[in-house]
C-alpha cells in the first residue's frame, strides 16, 4: 500500500486588507474548496486581516498561519537595487506586546503606501491620466494601499486592457505613475519576523533579476519560495535543489490576489512535512 499524500498548504495569499480582492472569509471558502490543509494569510504590511481568517478558518476545518509581507531593498553582488519580497510566516507566537511593536513598524510602512499612492496618482494626472485618489483609496478599502489598487482603477476606466497591462503601461519603473517604494532594508524587516519567533521566506525569488545562487542575504532565510505560479518548471527545480543546499526549506505559494492570472488558492502548495520543518525554525528562536 502506497504512503498518503502528503496535506497541503498555501504558504502565501492575499486579502482586501492589502491588494487582494477577497475577503478574509472569501480567501478561508477558496482554500476549503481547493482540498487544502492550511493556508497562510500574508498581506503586504500588515495583519489586519488576520483575526477574520483565523475565526473563519476554525469554523470550516482550516489552519490559518498568520503571517505577513514585505518589499524590500536589496542590492546584488555588483551593487545594483532590487525590490526584494519577503514572507513572515508563522506568527503565532505574538502575544498583546509582540503584536504592538510589530504594529507600529508596520503603521509606519503603511503610512508610507498612502504617501505613494496619492504620488502615482499625481504623477499620472500630470502625464494626462486622470484617475481620482477617492476613488483608489476606495479601492483599497481601508486597506493597505498598492500599486494593483491604481491598476484597477485604470482598468475600469479604460485606460488599461487588464492589471499587467496597468503595470506595464504606467506603473512599473521608467513608466509616468511608477514611484519608489519608501526603501525597507532586509536587515529590518528580518529583525522584526525573528522578534515574533516567525520564519523568513524569501518570495517569488524566480522573478529578481538577479541569480538566486548570489544572493547575498541567503544565511538570513528559513526559506525559498520555489513553487509560485509565475516560476517555471526548471526554475522550481533549481530553487528547490538551491534551498536544500542552503539547508533551508522549500516552500510552494499562490500568491493569490483574486485577479486574473493569481486567483488560484492552492494552486501552489507546500506539503505538510515542509510546512513542520519551517515551523520549527522560528520556533526553535522563541525557545
Amino acid at each position: 500500500m502506497s504512503a498518503p499524500a502528503p496535506r497541503r498548504a498555501d504558504l502565501h495569499a492575499h486579502t482586501r486588507a492589502s491588494d487582494g480582492v477577497y475577503t478574509a472569509e472569501e480567501l478561508v471558502d477558496r482554500a476549503v474548496a481547493a482540498g487544502l490543509w492550511a493556508l497562510a494569510v500574508s498581506d503586504h504590511d500588515t495583519l489586519g486581516a488576520l483575526g477574520a481568517a483565523g475565526t473563519a478558518g476554525s469554523a470550516r476545518g482550516l489552519v490559518v498561519f498568520p503571517g505577513v509581507e514585505f518589499s524590500c531593498l536589496a542590492h546584488g553582488p555588483d551593487g545594483r537595487r532590487l525590490d526584494i519580497h519577503l514572507l513572515g510566516l508563522f506568527l503565532n507566537g505574538l502575544n498583546a506586546q509582540d503584536q504592538a511593536r510589530i504594529e507600529v513598524h508596520l503603521e509606519e510602512r503603511r503610512r508610507t503606501r498612502l504617501m505613494r499612492g496619492r504620488q502615482m496618482v499625481a504623477n499620472l494626472a500630470a502625464a494626462g491620466v486622470g484617475i481620482a485618489w477617492p476613488e483608489v483609496e476606495a479601492e483599497a478599502a481601508g486597506g493597505a494601499v498598492g500599486r494593483p489598487h491604481v491598476a484597477r482603477v485604470l482598468v475600469r476606466h479604460g485606460l488599461a486592457a487588464d492589471i499587467d497591462d496597468a503595470f506595464h503601461r504606467y506603473l512599473s519603473p521608467g513608466r509616468p505613475g511608477h514611484v519608489e517604494q519608501h526603501p525597507l532594508r532586509i536587515e529590518e524587516a528580518v529583525g522584526w519576523i525573528r522578534e515574533a519567533a516567525g520564519a523568513v521566506v524569501w518570495a517569488h525569488p524566480g522573478l529578481t533579476p538577479m541569480p538566486a545562487e548570489a544572493a547575498p542575504w541567503r544565511d538570513q532565510l528559513d526559506g525559498l519560495e520555489a513553487d509560485h505560479p509565475k516560476h517555471d518548471a526548471a526554475q522550481r527545480e533549481t530553487l528547490r535543489a538551491l534551498a536544500g543546499a542552503w539547508g533551508i526549506v522549500a516552500t510552494g505559494g499562490s500568491d493569490a490576489h483574486g485577479t486574473p492570472g493569481r486567483d488560484a488558492v492552492g494552486d501552489c502548495w507546500t506539503p505538510e512535512p515542509a510546512v513542520e520543518a519551517l515551523a520549527a525554525r522560528g520556533q526553535a528562536r522563541k525557545a
